[in-house]
């Protein structure tokens, strides 16, 4: 692996025990400090246009439409380059199923109706935002994809500005919606990032060897 490759594994390691250390604090407490404030400023921006916005914004990054978005990236990414470099985002998409096994584990409630405006309602735990993790992860690899074969500086800048902004968007929908404390929405970043970053470095080795596999 070169010095790149290295560098992120070193980033995805830096994250590793701030996630650890976020959901041992969520396994301990039902929304942190600053979460109560956080849910609601946002909320006091609460309109009927904002939270269609909001619900539907959260629809298209949800449930069963990840498997869809994957899967039609995927079959982009397949066509426009290769399939070594498709399967990254095969294994972006696998990987975000993790997220239901740590919500089981941490066990975490959503925010209960008499402390925030609930104004979409979800079943299911709470930490880490499988909305802010898939975001993170998915859109992460697509846009290290892109930096691969566009080099220009406008392009890359332009779709790296997308990507944070629809991260954030997404993050802030879900407190807005009362679906999650701030404190959700940053676990699942934190997670997400985390495998991001160890799946950009570890991205020379896995096309390497799918080529290898596809070769014999």
């Amino acid at each position: 692996m070169n010095k790149s490759s290295n560098l992120f594994i070193l980033i995805a390691g830096l994250l590793a025990p701030v996630a650890l250390i976020l959901s041992a604090g969520a396994v301990t407490f039902n929304y942190f400090p600053g979460d109560l404030w956080f849910s609601h400023t946002a909320q006091l921006l609460v309109n009927p246009a904002l939270t269609a916005f909001c619900k539907g914004l959260s629809w298209i990054f949800g449930d069963w439409r990840t498997i869809i978005l994957a899967i039609l990236a995927w079959l982009l990414v397949w066509k426009k380059t290769d399939f070594s470099e498709s399967f990254l985002v095969l294994l972006a998409g696998a990987i975000s199923l993790i997220n239901g096994g740590l919500k089981a584990v941490i066990d975490r409630p959503r925010p209960a109706p008499d402390l925030v405006q609930v104004l979409m309602h979800y079943s299911g735990n709470s930490f880490p935002s499988g909305h802010a993790f898939f975001t993170v992860l998915f859109l992460g690899i697509l846009t290290y994809l892109f930096f691969i074969h566009v080099k220009r500086t406008f392009w890359r800048a332009a779709v790296l500005t997308l990507a944070i902004l629809i991260v954030l968007m997404i993050c802030f929908a879900r407190v807005y919606l009362g679906l999650h404390w701030f404190s959700d929405v940053l676990g699942g970043a934190v997670y997400g990032g985390f495998f991001l970053f160890l799946l950009i470095g570890l991205a020379p080795v896995i096309k390497f060897k799918t080529q290898k596999t596809k070769a014999v």
